[in-house]
């Protein structure tokens, strides 16, 4: 299959998520413009591009939360932010977003997958592939397309069938998640948000008392 084939395939698919799929042609332009780039990338690329993507989203996440929760967030955001702090690393954005609620445990459990996968890209002493077994192997347990695929339409196509036979399969595979899991953190930011401030204040008011194991 040739990169143009890949292209049509991949902007058809991607076109099909909830969050992109009832935005005006030039929104949808514009999201694709920034992803397609990645299949331009090598096998390293793509990886460590992707990371970043969703490092930034991560922090805007933390950042929105925390600018609606302390009245000096500028300060506050400066040191947690700053090196060798709690929200420095993908890591630890990732565990703070799940023990605050700020994503689920399905969001969770792949982006630690992904940061596997990152480590194993950014650490590794020979060619990092997609086609490695180990890469393969860890590519596969990424559930994002599944939970898409569960939530579509029925007239929509099955994106895990989809992923894997366009273009280079493994790559378009990790590529789609990453994708994916951006779009799910900005999705459902907003609501988390305020469905964690609603608890943070019943917590104050007495109404209800944390479960502490």
């Amino acid at each position: 299959m040739n990169k143009n084939d890949q292209k049509i395939d991949w902007e058809n698919l991607f076109i099909t998520h909830p969050s992109l799929s009832s935005d005006p042609p030039e929104v949808q332009k514009d999201v694709l413009s920034i992803i397609m780039p990645l299949f331009n990338e090598s096998d390293r690329g793509a990886v460590l591009v992707g990371v970043a993507r969703l490092d930034e989203v991560l922090s805007d996440l933390h950042k929105d939360f925390i600018a609606q929760t302390v009245a000096n967030s500028k300060t506050i955001i400066n040191d947690l932010f700053k090196p060798y702090s709690p929200l420095s690393s993908f890591a630890g954005k990732i565990q703070i977003a799940y023990a605050y609620g700020l994503i689920g445990a399905d969001v969770h459990a792949d982006l630690n997958r992904i940061r596997k996968i990152r480590n194993l890209a950014a650490h590794s002493g020979k060619d990092f592939s997609f086609e490695s077994e180990e890469v393969r192997k860890s590519v596969a347990e990424l559930t994002a397309i599944k939970r898409v695929s569960l939530a579509s339409p029925t007239d929509k196509p099955d994106w895990y069938t989809i992923s894997m036979k366009i273009g280079d399969a493994i790559k378009t595979h990790f590529v789609t998640h990453a994708v994916l899991l951006q779009a799910e953190i900005v999705m459902y930011q907003n609501k988390r948000i305020k469905r964690r401030l609603a608890i943070m204040k019943l917590i104050e008011e007495g109404k209800i008392t944390p479960k502490i194991e």
